[in-house]
């Protein structure tokens, strides 16, 4: 319960419109309840008595049942539904918030199916407990109250009989519920299963085609949706039987009380309107029990998912980024002091015990082959991975004590992998300074040489990109990353394997954007082109997870060490080629 007990704090805000909503559902409960004693008075006052001045006033009684009970539903469908759709927009937003807080180390270790299905099922099933278990279950007790205190008042002993009977309906939903919550679990867990595998598949479909694995995916896909159906299939059967279960139990209770109600009146110990308003009564009293335990069924069902989300928050908790307090402009001078990382359960660090410099408005180059800890390190110089053991400092300052939003601001950085948004070109230029004006986002624009080739576009600033950019080549994509650089002029550059995979006459006008961009900048470049690293004022040599050799291209020429040996490898490769 502690789940849902956690959700139904969302709706803290809306307490004032439930409570009106709560008013509505027992107004609504109370038309419903003296429906059936109009019947009675219909039956033994107006059409045995023959009395036809009652005639007018009780059919319009009747009719303004029916009507006060239909608008105060309406109403209380409108209030709930709008308390319940804030909440859960007050829990996307919580949940969006917290992933957005958490250590990217911490996201690319769950999959995108697993993170997905808390906002597509997760939510849904919260969804479920606003909407049924709040409407349904004030309405509900509502009726049962007032609709038990009618049917003792008219006959004890067919409401005795009738009580007799509801143990059943707590039989029938304890013996189902273990086990729904147990499938429910199951469901969820497969679903989870086949939205990462079609997220995979969508994401990934240019290496699907490319080794011509549709057929393999696709058995994969229909695998994963035979096992959502046949779970999906058991949950709906176990829920459903719960429900029907409780109908025979409903109209098996009923026809017992038509029989012994019957007994009476031809007894002489009940009226006829007597007899039909109790049997109404019974009737409408054993829908609201049938609902009232077919919500909680789906309660449990939700249960399971509140309490997966709220074990994920609590979970996470000490996982957040912590952000100092200290706001500077800097310069960019970086000292890394017997820095070692280790991935979240991983056995060995990837970093051990690095210590080096990074010294302002210079360019350095960190190299060395794949795997060997190039980009954690580079991930740790840009404020993404906090480390457990050793000192990273910025211009002196402890960077666990800088503002992070302030540090980052400052920070810019073009990756390998481009992310693009689908959205305009002008919007994804913008993604590093909103607030910009079109004309500094053309000027941006024209120094990474891409508004010659956005003014071509069918809408030029205003073209949509796509999904990721796809609708643009590899080089285009490249220059809309440096414009977002150079809108945000950073103190700090970071550059990821800047010109990997580009055609020749996009490297080089790339090239001359980044040795403007790397102008009197402090520039990070990672790299393992050792043509490119070269060219850098220092040179830091990464290899399993330890710092080798650094210095200048110059010194490390000199000493003869593994750095020399990579850089010739590279070089006759190239001439051979």
């Amino acid at each position: 319960m502690k789940g849902i007990v956690w959700s139904l704090r969302f709706l803290s805000q809306y307490r004032f419109l439930i409570l009106l909503g709560v008013l509505a559902a027992f107004i609504a409960g109370c038309a419903y309840s003296i429906y059936p004693w109009t019947l009675k008075i219909l039956l033994d006052d107006v059409i045995s008595k023959q009395n036809i001045g009652l005639l007018l006033p009780i059919t319009l009684a009747l009719l303004g049942t029916v009507i006060v009970s239909s608008s105060m539903e309406l109403v209380q469908t409108y209030i709930f539904t709008k308390s319940a759709q804030g909440a859960i927009n007050r829990i996307r937003s919580k949940l969006f918030t917290r992933m957005l807080q958490l250590p990217i180390s911490f996201i690319r270790e769950k999959s995108p199916g697993e993170l997905l299905s808390y906002y597509v099922n997760d939510i849904n099933q919260i969804n479920v407990i606003y909407t049924s278990f709040i409407t349904g279950t004030v309405a509900s007790l509502t009726q049962i109250i007032l609709q038990f205190g009618f049917l003792f008042y008219m006959n004890v002993p067919l409401t005795l009989l009738t009580i007799l009977f509801i143990p059943l309906y707590f039989f029938n939903h304890k013996y189902f519920k273990k086990t729904i919550s147990s499938s429910a679990d199951d469901m969820q867990k497969s679903n989870d299963n086949s939205i990462q595998l079609l997220q995979e598949g969508l994401t990934n479909i240019r290496e699907v085609k490319i080794y011509d694995a549709n057929r393999s995916m696709s058995n994969k896909l229909k695998v994963a949706f035979q096992d959502v159906l046949t779970k999906s299939v058991r949950n709906t059967l176990l829920t459903e039987s719960n429900f029907h279960l409780s109908n025979v139990i409903t109209f098996g209770t009923r026809y017992i009380i038509y029989g012994f109600g019957a007994y009476l009146t031809l007894t002489g110990s009940m009226t006829m309107g007597e007899l039909i308003a109790f049997v109404t009564f019974q009737t409408t009293l054993f829908n609201p029990i049938a609902r009232f335990l077919n919500i909680v069924s789906k309660v449990h069902n939700a249960e399971v998912i509140t309490g997966r989300l709220l074990t994920f928050f609590k979970d996470t908790e000490d996982m957040i980024e912590k952000s100092g307090s200290v706001k500077r402009d800097l310069q960019g001078h970086f000292t890394l002091k017997d820095v070692t990382y280790q991935y979240p359960n991983k056995v060995d660090p990837v970093l051990q015990k690095i210590s080096l410099e990074i010294k302002p408005a210079r360019i350095t180059a960190i190299v060395g082959p794949s795997g060997g800890g190039k980009t954690t390190l580079f991930h740790i110089i840009a404020g993404y991975y906090g480390v457990e053991k050793g000192i990273v400092e910025v211009d002196g300052i402890a960077l666990k004590d800088l503002d992070l939003s302030c540090f980052r601001s400052q920070v810019g950085v073009v990756f390998q992998d481009i992310v693009l948004f689908n959205t305009s070109v002008k919007d994804n230029i913008k993604l590093s300074k909103p607030d910009a004006t079109d004309e500094e986002v053309i000027y941006a624009a024209k120094l990474a040489f891409s508004h010659d080739f956005i003014q071509n576009l069918p809408d030029q600033y205003e073209t949509l990109v796509g999904n990721n950019g796809v609708k643009l080549s590899g080089g285009q994509r490249q220059r809309i990353a440096l414009a977002r650089v150079f809108l945000q002029n950073p103190k700090i550059l970071i550059l990821d394997e800047p010109t990997s995979a580009l055609d020749s006459e996009s490297e080089t006008e790339i090239h001359t954007a980044l040795n403007h961009l790397m102008e009197d900048r402090t520039t990070i470049i990672v790299t393992h082109n050792m043509a490119i690293a070269s060219k850098a004022d220092h040179i830091i040599f990464i290899h399993q997870g330890k710092v080798i050799e650094q210095g200048s291209h110059q010194e490390l020429v000199n000493h003869d060490g593994i750095y020399v040996k990579l850089f010739n490898n590279q070089r006759s490769e190239y001439v051979s080629m």
